[in-house]
């Protein structure tokens, strides 16, 4: 695992993205890689994203805003295609809408 996550660490500062980024990056493909019993990444296709999302948003109750960051398991599958996209059909939760109460309206 050390290798792979060497390997997105280096694609991720080659995109010149934050320090925090890049630390929250590696920790969500570490979950991931751990939810799928440490199968490499490669091994794996969208239905196993979708899982994972899945059970992110319903089992672990992620928060909606943070579920865009999680997207980042996708890299290590992009290696070598940095524009593909995957088609998850993923469950995620959903933000709460709701009125202000402010006590000025009846």
């Amino acid at each position: 695992m050390s290798k792979l996550l060497d390997q997105v660490r280096d694609e991720m500062r080659t995109r010149h993205y934050s320090f925090r980024t890049e630390q929250t990056y590696l920790h969500w493909i570490k979950q991931f890689i751990v939810f799928h019993d440490k199968q490499h990444p490669s091994l794996l296709g969208s239905e196993h994203i979708a899982k994972f999302l899945t059970y992110l948003a319903v089992e672990r109750t992620v928060a909606a805003s943070t579920q865009p960051s999680t997207r980042c398991i996708t890299l290590p599958l992009s290696a070598g295609a940095p524009h593909r996209t995957l088609k998850t059909g993923k469950r995620r939760a959903s933000k709460e809408t709701s009125a202000p109460s402010c006590g000025l309206h009846a």
